[in-house]
């Protein structure tokens, strides 16, 4: 057909049928997407293994490691995977042990919340 074989009325059809298209799809020249400058647009998490942290007990110093290469290399000087243990709280300071305390209270908490 050629575009004056179409009415009036095709052609207000054919641009409704177009409109409607491109607001369910979300695309078209008359979609606007609006952007909420306090609430962008999230990516959801995609775990990755490095970088990681590995960790020396005896002076409580840890490093990051940004591949396996690097991690076998701190493991075999001497680093651990494992955090510091927990009888450092004993070396605390009263300042750093009231943090301590108050961080597992607010833990406790979260723990007994129940997710929905």
């Amino acid at each position: 057909m050629a575009p004056g074989q179409f009415s009036s009325e095709d052609i207000e059809r054919m641009r409704a049928v177009l409109e409607q298209h491109d607001s369910a799809t979300g695309k078209g020249p008359g979609v606007v997407r609006e952007f909420d400058l306090n609430n962008p647009p999230k990516e959801p998490y995609r775990h990755q293994e490095y970088p990681k942290m590995v960790y020396d007990h005896a002076t409580q110093a840890h490093r990051v490691v940004n591949s396996p290469r690097e991690e076998k290399a701190a493991l075999a000087e001497g680093w651990k995977l494992e955090a510091y243990p927990r009888d450092r709280v004993a070396a605390l300071t009263p300042e750093e042990r009231a943090d301590a305390a108050e961080i597992e209270r607010l833990d406790a908490v979260a723990r007994q919340k129940k997710v929905r």
